[in-house]
């Protein structure tokens, strides 16, 4: 993930919008040289072992005209609450990536998704983000990211006190916003380097350790191997 991941920091959409990890099977099909289809069987999101006793589900078509344009639909279902396989968690996502130049390209990602029984209430709770990203490799093993986020979970069903919702404490609800610039220095191709300046803000005015903005300064460094 970190490879694929034009930021070092995983972003709202990757770790809360969507499942994030998966262990199951997954099947790709060429349907024709431009267009794959891919069929996974996961026991969940983020669960290695399964929370209860059925599957779930995530199809995807993946549409590359061209070597500058990438499309692609996912949609995802399964009963994801601990014991419980009667209320479904589901959701849907669009992807693009363009290539301007050859030192330039731009990605966008639109996100949906809903849990029935996860409101405050018991009712059905939705959720939806966007995400923009500005990649630019100016030489040969360097290059800088931009992205730009924004995430509504106003029921509170993917951001209120849950250990993969961390670091979030218990809330009624909270639209998300975050700016990261990533720099990524690779001297050799199994290398790795990517310093990082993030902010990140909240409608809850606690949600960052009783503040409602984030500044991160990071550095990250991976082998590939």
């Amino acid at each position: 993930m970190t490879e694929q991941n034009f930021n070092w920091s995983g972003g709202y959409l990757w770790t809360l919008a969507e499942p994030f990890t998966h262990t199951g099977i997954m099947l790709k099909y060429p349907i024709i040289p431009e267009l794959e289809a891919t069929f996974m069987m996961n026991n969940g999101w983020d669960n290695v072992v399964d929370n209860n006793n059925a599957l779930s589900y995530i199809g995807q078509l993946t549409w590359t005209p061209n070597d500058n344009n990438t499309f692609s639909v996912i949609g995802y279902g399964g009963p994801e609450m601990d014991d419980n396989t009667s209320q479904w968690r589901g959701g849907v996502e669009a992807w693009a990536e363009h290539r301007c130049t050859a030192r330039f390209k731009t990605a966008a990602q639109i996100d949906y998704g809903q849990e029935a029984g996860a409101d405050a209430n018991g009712g059905t709770a939705s959720w939806f983000g966007t995400g923009l990203w500005l990649i630019f490799e100016p030489v040969e093993k360097w290059s800088a990211a931009l992205r730009g986020e924004y995430f509504n979970d106003n029921d509170g069903a993917r951001t209120s006190d849950a250990p993969a919702n961390a670091p979030f404490a218990p809330n009624t609800g909270q639209e998300l916003y975050s700016v990261a610039l990533t720099v990524n220095f690779k001297p050799v191709p199994e290398l790795r380097i990517a310093p990082e300046l993030r902010w990140d803000r909240s409608t809850d005015s606690t949600a960052f350790d009783g503040h409602q903005d984030q500044v991160t300064l990071g550095l990250g460094v991976a082998y590939f191997y």
